[in-house]
């Protein structure tokens, strides 16, 4: 496919479509610009597995290989990955804990108010 023809906004918004639709890419940090046909990538990665993954899509899949890519591995990104995994899971835990507690106060406030 040729990319020639697109507009800045159809080339970015393709380039974020693809790396969407591969799904190794973690976008929260990664940000897709253009300008004048050249396409550029910045921002931030966990890994060099995600970094090498934007090349791969850039070059075999949408056949790009003219193209600034400034992204870099913050291993922070990975760690923080995986605290949010597990709090995520004993937050919701907790939640879930709390949403029963209230609704078993429910039905004793309730049952109190029968008597």
């Amino acid at each position: 496919m040729s990319y020639r023809d697109f507009s800045d906004e159809e080339m970015v918004e393709t380039i974020i479509e693809q790396f969407k639709e591969d799904g190794r890419i973690r976008m929260d940090f990664v940000q897709v610009d253009c300008s004048k046909g050249k396409p550029i990538i910045s921002g931030r990665v966990a890994s060099d597995e995600e970094l090498q993954t934007i090349d791969e899509i850039m070059n075999d899949v949408l056949d790009i290989h003219i193209y600034e890519n400034t992204v870099w591995v913050d291993d922070t990104l990975a760690f923080e990955e995986g605290n949010e995994l597990e709090e995520g899971t004993h937050v919701d835990d907790e939640d879930e804990g709390l949403e029963r507690e209230e609704s078993f106060e429910d039905e004793v406030d309730q049952g109190d108010d029968e008597e």
